[in-house]
């Protein structure tokens, strides 16, 4: 097969398809939702109509179709259409599958580590700044 940029964006964008469905991603995005009512809500806003706000307006950042747009471009850029045909056939092996099934925990586990570290952080440069 040839290899070109428009080629590996068509390989690429079959990947993420086959890696990520959309309620997949919808999962995902009410996950990172949950996260930020939880911070809102750790600085005293627990007004449900705020928190509302803040779910919707984070779990409707970009939509499944930006997403595939993104991450295709991306791995064409990265990776051969020989290199993405194998990582294909790999996700297809029990070791890839698994790898699939276990990701959103790995990536939920992954922001509930990392996020508290974050907002810290966030909270003590404001402070420093006198925002806060």
């Amino acid at each position: 097969m040839e290899d070109t940029l428009e080629i590996r964006k068509v390989v690429a964008a079959s990947l993420f398809r086959s890696l990520q469905s959309e309620e997949g991603v919808k999962t995902q995005m009410e996950a990172m939702g949950q996260q930020a009512v939880a911070y809102v809500a750790s600085q005293g806003m627990t007004d449900p109509k705020t928190q509302e706000v803040v779910r919707l307006a984070s779990t409707t950042v970009v939509t499944y179709e930006e997403q595939v747009a993104f991450f295709s471009d991306l791995m064409a850029k990265l990776w051969t259409v020989d290199e993405l045909e194998q990582l294909a056939e790999w996700y297809q092996s029990p070791l890839g599958k698994k790898a699939i099934a276990i990701m959103p925990q790995v990536m939920q586990a992954a922001n509930a580590y990392i996020m508290p570290k974050v907002q810290t952080n966030i909270e003590a440069a404001l402070k420093t700044l006198g925002q806060k």
